[in-house]
């Protein structure tokens, strides 16, 4: 039966995970001492950063290091430094402890709550097919399989990536960990980004709430709850406006809500965790959580006249992380920061020079993050362009409506705050927060960056700026619930209307989910293994067979010639799925990794001359061009090319067959 197996897996994958959270955690405690759950809920993150950061350089230092091996001994190595540390400010954790257990116990309940949430809803749909699982599994493969730093791409051989791939990079870490195969640790991946963000988002606004004085209060826990709730779960306001225009949800299909505004893309994590793709965005919502928790203690400390060097130069770090994580969220978050300095320097008095020398650090900070990323990437986008034709409001109030409203309310009551000289520290906070999710609602109507889809060329843009003007926008949600509980207790007629209708709000967005998740996974009809590959299995044997002889019997990553085909098809499904390098994958996707269809084009044709044409005297060039070592003969091969399977025989033996699928390994 699959549900035994599937939560043998869930629990054992937890397992590890919480080993790491038992020795990172209580060391973050003890450093985040400004903070009333002492960043415990990014214990884990915290470790999973610093493992793959030092193989991530170690491996650019020509250190082959990426692999299990390395990776187990830099794991081992964090949980005995840590361990160490900890055993030696035992007694000034037990008071930390003692303290703050509910929060601890409560942030982990969350944790494994959406762990164990999103991998048995995953099990009703597990595969890694359809949108782009191919092209994440396949990223995250070939890291599997790259000791040395830079990986090639498994879908351009001979070529490294050109994309933001480092989240992928800590998915694979992650896999060698557990010890599992990719078909299985893809699910368990998506579970543990969910709980994360769960966990970071409860903390975060938890934190927020009382940041000028560090306790646990009932106010900090609802507006924690609230806002984690929404950051997984929760829409936009178009199921809404669709329930208003209809008079009835019958017949909604979810998906609109991120395509409503024609010729455009406004997806939100809900919707991520949804459909369960493992893209940069997602791979960058904890690490986005954390960088903002570490900035409300940046904040506060400067404004203390206490500045950490060394927090400033985390902060510039995980900027840094971010930018080859999903390289949109460092601009947005440099905005946030040029705000947050912006507002010290009007709001709080801090001295310009002071600031000068901090906006520095952070630079600094970011630029040793990023540097080999950095040295390694080519600009996919073409610059920035005015856009011809903007949304139609009323579109926008459809889907944006209730947001913005909410902002409003916290906008002008921080504002309100501010000029009103409170000494909470808070208020320039959320007016930071909230400033930086309007501007970045409103850029892409303005402008966008050229990339090479001409009938949609802002749709990147919008995607990717508007999604986390809705993390910010929902983490301001919980807050106004959190801040509806202060008042409350101090009988605030305002505050408490305003947390009521950020309540009403919250209710708004979480229509969205009802229908989503039902959808998607079937109704949750039929429970199934948590392994990526089953449809493989089931659509195709043989080519399941190829695939589990090449991850089983090939060592390093020899390229692999098959079928080329265009994007979200089942076309370069044996690259996908082995991350071995193929002369070409999906085509599209080259095409705008690489900003010009160039080679995408020409590698069309040499493929197609190689199955066609293989006794010739270019396919032969070809082959020794591209150290083509094995060429697959499938269904998708027969239906792609004219093939010459008597000639592709003659180029050497057969060295694996499954029905009519085979590989050849030409001599």
């Amino acid at each position: 039966m699959p549900l035994p197996f599937n939560l043998a897996l869930l629990f054992y994958a937890w397992l590890v995970l919480f080993v790491l959270q038992l020795a990172v955690g209580p060391t973050i405690s003890l450093w985040l001492p400004r903070l009333a759950d002492r960043g415990w809920a990014f214990g884990r993150l915290v470790g999973w950063l610093i493992i793959s950061l030092v193989i991530w350089n170690l491996s650019y230092f020509q250190v082959p290091a990426n692999q299990q091996m390395g990776i187990w001994a830099v794991f081992l190595s964090l949980i005995i430094i840590c361990g160490l540390y900890n055993l030696k400010h035992r007694g000034e954790f037990k008071q930390v402890f003692r303290r703050i257990w509910r929060v601890i116990l409560l942030e982990e309940i969350l944790f494994f709550a959406g762990f164990i949430f999103l991998g048995l809803v995953r099990s009703f749909n597990p595969d890694m097919l359809d949108l782009e699982k191919f092209m994440d599994g396949g990223i995250i493969a070939s890291y599997l399989h790259s000791p040395l730093l830079p990986a090639q791409d498994m879908w351009l051989a001979g070529l490294n990536f050109n994309y933001y791939t480092f989240g992928h990079f800590m998915g694979a870490i992650l896999t060698h960990i557990w010890a599992i195969d990719l078909a299985y640790s893809y699910n368990l991946l998506l579970a543990v980004l969910f709980a994360m963000t769960l966990a970071g988002g409860f903390s975060l606004v938890f934190n927020l709430v009382n940041l000028i004085a560090p306790k646990i209060t009932a106010a900090s826990i609802w507006g924690g709850l609230v806002a984690a709730i929404l950051l997984v779960f929760g829409g936009n306001s178009h199921t809404l406006w669709y329930l208003l225009q209809n008079k009835s949800l019958t017949g909604y299909w979810y998906a609109e809500a991120t395509r409503f505004i024609e010729f455009t893309i406004h997806e939100f994590p809900s919707y991520s965790f949804v459909v369960s793709d493992l893209h940069a965005h997602v791979w960058d919502l904890p690490i986005v959580l954390l960088f903002l928790v570490l900035s409300f203690v940046w904040f506060r400390s400067i404004t203390e006249d206490q500045t950490s060097h060394r927090l400033t130069l985390v902060l510039g770090f995980l900027l840094g992380v971010m930018g080859m994580t999903n390289t949109w969220d460092s601009m947005v978050y440099g905005v946030y920061l040029g705000l947050v300095l912006l507002l010290l320097l009007v709001v709080k008095r801090v001295n310009l020079v002071r600031l000068i020398f901090s906006g520095i650090e952070i630079a600094v900070g970011a630029v040793v993050a990023i540097y080999w990323w950095w040295i390694n990437f080519t600009s996919i986008s073409d610059g920035v362009r005015a856009v011809a034709q903007q949304s139609p409001l009323w579109q926008l109030v459809a889907l944006w409506g209730t947001h913005v409203f909410l902002g409003l309310v916290a906008l002008t009551t921080s504002i309100k705050l501010t000029r009103a000289k409170k000494i909470e520290i808070k208020y320039p906070l959320i007016l930071a927060l909230v400033v930086t999710a309007f501007f970045f609602l409103a850029l892409p109507e303005f402008v966008f960056f050229k990339d090479i889809y001409p009938s949609h060329p802002r749709a990147n843009t919008m995607f990717k700026l508007t999604y986390q003007a809705f993390v910010l926008l929902m983490l301001i949600v919980g807050w106004l619930v959190g801040e509806g509980f202060n008042r409350l207790r101090r009988s605030n007629f305002l505050g408490l209307l305003r947390g009521f209708l950020a309540l009403a709000g919250a209710t708004v967005f979480l229509l969205f989910p009802a229908f989503a998740y039902k959808s998607y996974y079937g109704e949750f009809r039929q429970q199934k293994y948590l392994n990526g590959l089953n449809w493989m299995q089931q659509e195709s044997e043989d080519d399941y067979q190829l695939v589990l002889w090449l991850k089983q019997q090939v060592a390093g990553r020899p390229v692999v010639l098959e079928a080329v085909g265009e994007s979200y098809s089942r076309y370069a499904r044996i690259s996908a799925n082995t991350g071995l390098p193929t002369v070409l994958g999906w085509r599209v996707h080259e095409w705008l990794w690489r900003n010009g269809f160039d080679i995408p084009a020409k590698r069309t044709e040499e493929v197609r001359s190689i199955y066609e044409h293989p006794l010739s005297a270019e396919a032969q060039t070809l082959i020794s061009q591209y150290r083509v070592r094995f060429i697959v003969i499938g269904d998708t091969e027969r239906t792609s090319y004219h093939l010459d399977e008597a000639g592709l025989s003659q180029l050497g033996p057969v060295v694996f067959q499954s029905g009519k699928s085979k590989i050849i390994e030409p001599n």
